[in-house]
């Protein structure tokens, strides 16, 4: 049978430890639902800029904009 290695961690080591294990596993709950709601409501894209329906050079003129 291995034996364990004991390692004295200082009271500030285990501090942010715990600080860090808690934050992590508090916050994974609100990941998940957040997660699942947008896969129910059906948003495929986590991106804000919508995709261009074509890429013809008169869609990307920057007149265009001023119209």
């Amino acid at each position: 049978m291995a034996a364990v290695a004991r390692v004295r961690k200082s009271s500030l080591h285990n501090a942010l430890e715990g600080l860090a294990l808690t934050a992590t596993l508090q916050s994974f709950p609100t990941f998940a639902a957040a997660a699942f709601l947008l896969k129910l409501v059906g948003i495929t894209t986590w991106s804000a800029i919508p995709a261009s329906p074509s890429s013809s050079s008169s869609s990307r003129s920057p007149m265009r904009c001023l119209q």
